[in-house]
């Protein structure tokens, strides 16, 4: 492991920097880096979220990037605006930093079943979900009108991960539907099963651990030490062609004293190293891009042979790279890209950044990570790729002007088919 992440691996250190900082600017540049640092890292098994059990850590990672990005986000605010009992941000405060997280990620739906139905068969519709068809997997809008926030709809993803690994959710966005309801976008794989009766319900999960709560009228609910889980009736649990029972659809909770079903799961505070968080912030400034005057940087490094004021105009990004001698004498590269957020400006990345943090994303091979560093964009089949100086990370190259969606984003369509 490179040396510049030991910080990060300092127990929840990054997270204790996201509360400090999002606290202060918001969910910028820097906050986003650091979130998909530290994502990489727990894709690796470092556990550097401690708010659920050791042992349902995997879960967490197998959510996929946004679902850890916008756990770590939530924990880092309720840190640093003060927390229930349970760990958690208040629900003002939750929604605007998912939202605030979901724009700048390009993955928030304004009308999440809406943008779904266009694209794929509806399945059905209950009380909190609306299922779509997407092949080998659905898609489903869960919205949070049964959970008290963004907070436990996300340890449910999680929690249900742990638990039902071969019918996990990976979070693929946020939004809300025409009621206004908030909620989360996920995909699962989809399982055509035969009917449980309840009594076979209460035989699988009693195997694995569980007991039934018995004080609730439902006679669905079930704990486990540390876990909780609800809605466990004969539509949300299938037997597969194998024979074997799933759990299609989890209310999977930490199973605490405010629950009331004889919990002692305490959420554990934040628990970081003064020194690895002032690390962080050095290592975050070192990466983050600087912002420069897009005329003067033009008129300096473009000329008739590099085309960088015709590929920033096309594209917003300049294919290649610049060479300049920095405060040591010494010669370093860079690559430009125009500023999303102010068309006047540019991003100035230093190719060495670009080169630490694309090392971290496995889906891309050597040669191909190579370029990458270079400035260079990259194709697979009909889509260029390169890395994004805004984003931290390498997307899908889309149209110039670049534009900041407030409603829909173009990004996500692709997600759903992965």
């Amino acid at each position: 492991m490179e040396q510049y992440l030991n910080p990060f691996c300092e127990r929840e250190s990054a997270t204790k920097w996201l509360s400090d900082h999002v606290a202060r600017e918001g969910v910028d540049r820097a906050a986003m880096y650091c979130l998909h640092i530290t994502n990489s890292l727990i894709q690796d098994g470092k556990n550097l979220f401690e708010r659920i059990p050791r042992a349902a850590f995997r879960g967490l990672g197998k959510g996929g990037r946004r679902n850890v990005e916008a756990s770590l986000l939530l924990r880092a605010g309720a840190a640093a605006g003060g927390a229930d009992s349970q760990g958690k941000p208040s629900e003002r405060t939750a929604r605007r930093l998912v939202l605030d997280y979901a724009r700048r990620d390009g993955c928030w739906f304004g009308d999440a079943p809406a943008a779904l139905s266009k694209r794929f068969k509806k399945l059905t519709e209950g009380g909190e979900a609306e299922v779509f068809f997407n092949g080998s997997r659905v898609v489903k809008f869960i919205s949070n009108v049964y959970f008290d926030g963004y907070t436990t709809a996300l340890d449910r993803i999680s929690l249900h991960n742990f638990l039902s690994p071969a019918t996990g959710l990976t979070v693929l966005g946020f939004g809300s539907n025409a009621r206004g309801e908030c909620g989360i976008l996920v995909s699962q794989p989809f399982i055509k099963g035969s009917h449980v009766s309840e009594k076979e319900i209460q035989a699988f999960l009693k195997k694995v651990g569980f007991t039934q709560v018995k004080s609730l009228v439902a006679l669905t609910e079930y704990t486990c030490g540390d876990y909780y889980v609800g809605d466990m009736h004969d539509e949300n649990v299938v037997r597969t062609p194998g024979g074997h029972l799933a759990m299609i659809d989890i209310d999977g909770r930490l199973n605490t004293p405010e629950l009331k079903c004889g919990g002692h799961y305490v959420v554990p505070e934040l628990a970081y190293s003064p020194e690895a968080v002032r690390a962080i912030d050095d290592v975050i400034r070192k990466l983050v891009p600087e912002v420069v005057s897009r005329t003067s940087y033009v008129q300096h490094y473009g000329n008739d042979d590099n085309q960088l004021r015709e590929q920033l105009a096309k594209t917003g990004r300049y294919n290649g790279s610049f060479v300049e001698l920095d405060a040591h004498g010494q010669p370093q590269r860079f690559t430009l890209r125009v500023d999303p957020e102010n068309k006047a400006r540019l991003l100035k990345l230093p190719c060495e950044s670009i080169s630490k943090m694309i090392a971290l994303d496995k889906g891309y091979d050597a040669a191909e990570k190579a370029a990458l560093s270079k400035g260079l964009f990259i194709r697979r089949g009909n889509v260029t790729y390169a890395f994004d100086a805004d984003a931290g990370r390498v997307k899908r190259c889309i149209e110039y002007p670049l534009k900041k969606k407030r409603i829909r984003s173009t990004e996500v369509s692709p997600g759903l088919h992965k």
